[in-house]
């Protein structure tokens, strides 16, 4: 449903409970973005959420209360949450991105990086937005690879050891977040080819931006944005 419609609220007041309809505004613009617990995914759904879209986040172990809970390894839930949700755009955050359990579990890592990134990109259609090394708000210090380095450092009392040879250019979540959105508007309008590209750090040579292409109508099958 698009423009307005009915929500009950609970009204409380000293000695009494209420429970009142009112009218709700709904964007007519719609976004499924997967991963939204996460450190990309959280800015991602603030973003569109904040200028006028209808923004709907999945996620699997933090979705409660916030996210709807959806295991992106299961193609029948992928299936499920895009014909219920109807979005115009998909924004797929999702992914396993721990040195450490890829290393170890490298058939769940694939299953989720490449298989259910697959399945979406059959669902809905695909683009992909490769970004670098991200860093932003974190719920705790293993979001990022970047706050990562505080933990054996933080009120360390023996020496740990940290390279200083390797050279990253870590973009902010935010920043990422308002170029899907505006690729999101902007194809609304605009149709263009699908693309690979990647989106590059202030300081690094520029490369290409991707566009991606969501359908104009909420009943067909929209485009995946997969942030990498």
């Amino acid at each position: 449903m698009v423009g307005k419609e009915k929500e009950l609220t609970i009204h409380f007041s000293p000695g009494s409970v209420r429970l009142v309809e009112e009218d709700v505004y709904v964007p007519d613009r719609r976004v499924l973005v997967t991963g939204a617990s996460g450190l990309l995914g959280r800015a991602v759904h603030k973003e569109f959420l904040e200028n006028d879209w209808d923004a709907v986040g999945c996620a699997y172990r933090r979705a409660r209360p916030r996210f709807e809970t959806v295991n992106l390894l299961d193609p029948g839930a992928v299936r499920r949450i895009i014909q219920e949700v109807k979005p115009q755009v998909v924004v797929h955050c999702a992914a396993e991105r721990r040195p450490d359990v890829v290393e170890n579990r490298p058939d769940y890592a694939r299953q989720l990086n490449v298989c259910s990134s697959g399945c979406l990109a059959r669902e809905a259609g695909a683009a992909v937005l490769r970004v670098p090394v991200l860093y932003g708000p974190v719920e705790e210090l293993g979001e990022s690879a970047v706050t990562v380095l505080f933990g054996p450092v933080q009120g360390c009392e023996r020496m740990a050891s940290v390279d200083h040879w390797q050279q990253r250019y870590p973009t902010h979540v935010a920043d990422v977040a308002l170029v899907c959105r505006q690729l999101s508007e902007r194809r609304l309008q605009v149709s263009a080819p699908l693309a690979i590209a990647h989106t590059p750090p202030r300081h690094s040579p520029p490369l290409p931006i991707p566009s991606f292409t969501p359908t104009p109508s909420l009943n067909a099958h929209p485009r995946v944005s997969a942030a990498v």
